[in-house]
């Protein structure tokens, strides 16, 4: 009988033990889809604040149209951005990465339903980007370059390297 209640015991903490180490086996992106947090380590460098609307001839620096959360570990780095309003009618919101002294831009994919985007990739370099920017694009867009720019950040700390 002791030997029954230790199985079952052991099967009953089974999905705690899932559920703690689920980060790490389902990847940065959707570990950290459901509550935009990350688990903090001393190698990793995160960085999150507001995304805001174009002001004057940048696409940032107007009012505050929603949020990212980035955390760079080696070269992975996750990106979850949150944007507050809808697109127009017939367009989808596409994220960008933007290296200010190349004119490089790397699309991180379009925007979720909820208008959310998760994005993560091991990247030769991620410390050379400047700005995360957020773009509306028709939803059929055969161009790949960015279009009219819906919000951005500066990225601070040792990003623009």
């Amino acid at each position: 009988m002791k030997q029954k209640t230790k199985f079952v015991g052991l099967l009953a903490i089974l999905p705690l033990v899932m559920v703690a180490l689920a980060p790490n086996l389902i990847g940065d992106a959707d570990a950290i889809a459901p509550n935009r947090t990350f688990t903090a380590t001393p190698d990793t460098f995160y960085l999150k604040g507001d995304l805001t609307a174009p002001a004057g001839e940048a696409p940032f620096g107007g009012k505050v149209v929603g949020d990212h959360l980035v955390r760079v570990n080696g070269n992975q780095i996750s990106i979850v951005t949150s944007f507050d309003a809808n697109p127009s009618a017939g367009m989808v919101y596409e994220g960008w990465l933007v290296d200010m002294a190349t004119g490089y831009k790397l699309s991180l994919g379009q925007f979720d339903a909820k208008n959310d985007l998760f994005f993560s990739q091991a990247i030769v370099n991620p410390w050379i980007y400047d700005v995360l920017v957020i773009t509306e694009e028709p939803k059929e867009d055969t161009d790949p370059a960015p279009t009219k720019p819906v919000g951005a950040t500066l990225l601070s700390g040792p990003f623009g390297q």
